[in-house]
């Protein structure tokens, strides 16, 4: 009996100090563990954002990259026109030079046989051997007229289709410089744009590292934090234990003085509790209290639920149906399960030796969520059963039937 009241007071000294520290796993760092989720939250939304803007990026990119690969084909058409200009002009000057030449060769023709016309006849009829030497000479002259007029002509022709070909490439030219005009303004204006999305993702980009970077001076904190909590725990736990060796010492002393004195054991509740509210009993069968809710047992303040004692193993059942908050370990209340009903109202089941749910889990009132064990601050096999209301401890007589 006195091994066993021994056992109970490291039980209650471990739940006195998790009552006056407020040391419960998740509940250390809460508002920096908001921060870090909502600016998690608003990273997901940058980087959207600039998914959506890099995409622009690259669809102006590949429309720069398809105009520029135009505008190249309009500039190698426009030097080729400038090109067959540059050939049509010199063409065209040497027909002009062509033209005149044969226009003075004729002129001096003509003229020769305007101021020599009876001569040149009178010659030919004396210098001809016969009459029909003299006609072929005379239609030699004529022919050469008429050579010297098809020349001229012909070279005018020539000149005038130079001249509109010149003047045709000159109008392909025009178009062709306007269309380079165009072209080049559309790319000017994509690259523009192309630059002002890019500055966007750098913008998205520069948020997105500040955040992270917040993020990480913000876990920082929290671990410094937690590992604040914890040694000021472990101090907490050395006070104490050294106040129950003192205790024991004390105890010991007394009992030495008063063998004569019988001890009288606390009693355990082996009877059912009933209580005021619509909640299911969580370990059907078992009815054992160990520790009721507002004990003391040398806490400095009252112990935060109600210790249901039962062996290893025993199923352990959800009080009302709703959905698994948390299920995990911790040091403190070890394996443990909180289910949250709405209202800010929430179940707490701890020390199990086996947990039977998981988080985010929907379940119904009377399913197994775990089995009875004595993980964490446990000093036997029992069921430590709590309620919250918006974070803090409630007396669950006042939910339970």
């Amino acid at each position: 009996m006195k091994k066993i009241k021994r056992r109970m007071g490291f039980f209650l000294i471990f739940v006195m100090i998790i009552a006056s520290t407020g040391i419960v796993s998740g509940e250390v760092g809460q508002e920096q563990k908001n921060k870090i989720s909502e600016i998690e939250s608003k990273n997901k939304d940058l980087e959207k954002k600039k998914e959506k803007a890099q995409s622009e990026v690259n669809k102006l990119e590949s429309q720069v990259a398809d105009i520029s690969v135009t505008l190249n084909n309009t500039n190698a058409k426009l030097a080729s026109t400038e090109n067959k200009i540059d050939n049509a002009e010199k063409k065209l000057k040497k027909a002009q030079e062509q033209e005149n030449s044969q226009y003075d060769s004729m002129k001096v023709r003509i003229q020769y046989m305007y101021e020599n016309g009876n001569t040149q006849m009178i010659d030919l009829l004396f210098n001809s051997d016969s009459i029909t030497d003299f006609m072929d000479k005379a239609e030699y002259i004529t022919e050469l007229s008429e050579y010297d007029r098809n020349m001229l002509n012909e070279m005018v022709r020539t000149k005038e289709t130079i001249a509109n070909t010149k003047k045709e490439l000159e109008t392909k030219k025009k178009e062709l410089v306007s269309l380079q005009k165009k072209q080049k303004d559309s790319m000017n204006q994509l690259i523009a744009l192309s630059a002002s999305k890019q500055n966007e993702v750098d913008s998205y980009n520069g948020i997105i590292q500040q955040n992270e970077a917040a993020v990480e001076d913000l876990e920082a904190e929290i671990a410094q934090m937690e590992k604040q909590a914890a040694e000021e725990e472990s101090r907490r736990i050395a006070e104490e234990e050294s106040r129950r060796k003192e205790q024991e010492k004390l105890a010991a002393a007394n009992r030495n003085k008063e063998n004569t004195t019988p001890v009288t054991q606390a009693p355990v509740i082996n009877t059912r509790h009933t209580g005021t509210g619509s909640y299911s009993w969580p370990l059907p069968g078992q009815y054992t209290i160990s520790s009721n809710y507002g004990d003391t047992d040398g806490r400095s303040s009252g112990h935060n639920g109600v210790d249901i004692s039962a062996p290893a193993g025993t199923p352990i059942v959800a009080a009302c149906s709703g959905t698994v908050e948390w299920a995990n370990y911790s040091s403190s209340a070890g394996n443990w399960v909180g289910i949250s009903h709405g209202g800010g109202i929430t179940t707490v089941y701890m020390h199990m030796s086996a947990i039977a749910v998981s988080a985010g889990q929907k379940i119904s009132e009377g399913q197994t969520i775990g089995y009875v064990g004595t993980t964490g601050w446990s000093t036997g096999n029992h069921l430590h059963f709590g309620v919250r209301v918006n974070g803090a401890w409630a007396n669950p007589w006042n939910f339970l039937k």
